[in-house]
């Protein structure tokens, strides 16, 4: 761990390793810019207009757009939810069935991962056939055996709480990796099991090319032309290392942490990832 003061004067504890790469640890502790905190503070106000709700408020009501024909294979496990038939599942939906999982542990967390599938597909067309992949095999993989399955996905989870968010998708992501679950859907999945779980640190996010893309112009802004070129690269693989993922939530952390000032409710890492994911800076703010 290596500490790191903030423009705010603030310190921090900044989960990166000792051998952390310095342009990293250079962005993490100067924070964020004011421009950067006038944008977000701008942006929460479009999903809490009269600025009353907590940000875990926020969160849980974010809604995704699911066909509930897409996923009528599904539906026996998603119509449970109300919005599902009306073609939504919520964060809040998610949560829930994490709850139920990790009270059954085992062949629950299936459960999670197929609806972490449709809640990240939304209406995507490409959804159902990419689940299938996964969980039925592709191009020559076999399909993994169910109770292998159970067995990798609790090991995950039992990672998150015993060692932490980086440990779990490491394990996930190289340790037990499973054919074409890409890693964008592996953070999900650590996402919504961690909303829930006793999580030794600091909990999982989602990590998605949309939100990398926004970690690319954060990074870009902050070096000159040929420095940021080397970190663009390091965001735009989609399947992110292990310490690149380490350095994604330490960023979000302390960008929360920062935002959130005196009023820790109004901000969290997970509301910070939820407006980069529905809002892009580089529209409003000047490199």
């Amino acid at each position: 761990m290596i500490a790191a003061r903030l423009q705010t004067g603030q310190d921090y504890r900044v989960s990166l390793p000792p051998d952390a790469y310095p342009e990293d640890v250079r962005v993490i502790q100067n924070g964020l810019r004011a421009d950067d905190r006038e944008w977000f503070e701008a942006a929460r106000l479009l999903l809490d207009p009269m600025d009353e709700m907590p940000a875990s408020g926020i969160v849980a009501d974010h809604p995704v757009q699911v066909p509930p024909e897409r996923w009528v294979e599904y539906s026996e496990l998603l119509g449970c939810y109300p919005g599902f038939g009306a073609g939504t599942l919520s964060r809040r939906d998610l949560f829930a069935l994490a709850r139920h999982s990790l009270t059954v542990r085992g062949s629950a967390w299936i459960d999670l991962l197929v609806a972490s599938y449709a809640w990240g597909y939304g209406d995507n067309v490409l959804g159902p056939a990419r689940l299938k992949r996964v969980l039925r095999g592709h191009n020559g993989t076999p399909a993994p055996d169910p109770s292998e399955l159970q067995e990798r996905l609790d090991t995950a989870v039992r990672l998150l709480e015993d060692q932490g968010s980086v440990a779990a998708y490491a394990y996930l992501r190289d340790g037990q990796p499973l054919a074409h679950w890409a890693a964008a859907f592996v953070t999900k999945f650590l996402y919504f099991a961690g909303h829930v779980a006793d999580v030794n640190g600091d909990r999982p996010l989602i990590l998605d090319k949309v939100l990398a893309r926004r970690m690319r112009w954060f990074w870009r802004r902050r070096f000159s032309p040929q420095q940021a070129a080397i970190y663009e690269r390091h965001w735009a693989t989609y399947r992110w290392s292990t310490y690149r993922y380490q350095v994604y939530l330490t960023f979000l952390g302390v960008a929360a942490e920062q935002l959130a000032g005196t009023s820790p409710t109004r901000w969290s890492p997970d509301l910070v990832e939820l407006i980069l994911y529905q809002c892009d800076p580089s529209e409003s703010i000047n490199i």
